[in-house]
């Protein structure tokens, strides 16, 4: 299946049934609206290749790292959430792409919830040489959304590997909990702007990327980087470091992205 079908029936499903109602995707053909980038979706046929099949048996093992599929959406957030994806998919598929970050499409289970890898991160930061000398390839991230983005900024962590914390001397904006937690991913305050409905994905992920590359403090691995945050830490130190800044929390993202 091409990323374009791939992508085109995680969309089916979000448009005609309450989203992770379900723990596998609908084998259906449905009829949805035409999105706003005039990408038409009416009619979907059926799946019948190799990788959905896979899919299938897959969803019955649901990663345990990441939080649980969400429950509600909208068509205005599930939009521009497809758009966005399409737009980074269609990069990250060119021979030229160097994006230095990709959305794994075999994890792709609702486009309310993505699993991100940064790469090919500069090999003269400490990041970059802690990641060598361990042979660890990527940072991965889950990003999640909420039914009012893009009003709502996303929610953005790290499942793996743990980083040193900032008291110990680490830098990146990820919090002790794996968070990333940078005024951008927070309704701001007086001073601060926090996030704006015209930041795009590909954008948010570059300034993530950027963040985790600064030398002052730089982002390194945790002697324990081994050990995968969970949600509940991750979670709970975002709001700990936005109210220590006095950055904005979206309403209810305690009980929607804490396990």
């Amino acid at each position: 299946m091409s990323t374009k079908s791939k992508i085109q029936n995680v969309m089916s499903h979000m448009m005609t049934s309450v989203v992770g109602s379900h723990s596998k995707l609908h084998r259906r053909s449905v009829k949805t609206e035409e999105c706003d980038d005039g990408y038409p979706h009416s009619n979907i046929q059926k799946v019948t290749s190799k990788i959905e099949m896979t899919e299938e048996c897959e969803e019955d093992g649901f990663d345990p790292t990441l939080l649980p599929l969400p429950t509600t959406s909208t068509k205005t957030a599930t939009q521009r959430i497809y758009k966005e994806l399409k737009i980074i998919v269609h990069k990250q598929d060119t021979p030229s792409n160097d994006l230095g970050f990709f959305v794994k499409l075999d994890k792709l289970r609702s486009v309310y919830q993505w699993v991100v890898q940064l790469t090919d991160f500069d090999p003269n930061i400490p990041l970059a040489q802690d990641m060598a000398r361990h042979k660890v390839k990527s940072i991965d991230l889950e990003i999640r959304f909420a039914p009012d983005y893009p009003n709502l900024p996303p929610y953005i962590r790290v499942i793996r590997p743990r980083l040193l914390r900032f008291m110990n001397g680490g830098g990146g904006h990820v919090t002790a909990g794996g968070s990333i937690c940078m005024d951008l991913l927070t309704l701001g305050n007086s001073h601060d702007q926090g996030w704006s409905s015209q930041y795009t994905m590909e954008a948010v992920l570059i300034q993530v990327k950027l963040a985790l590359s600064t030398l002052n403090p730089p982002a390194r691995l945790d002697r324990n980087w081994k050990n995968e945050y969970t949600a509940v830490e991750a979670m709970n130190a975002y709001i700990r470091v936005a109210n220590q800044h006095g950055w904005g929390i979206p309403p209810q993202w305690d009980t929607l992205f804490k396990r």
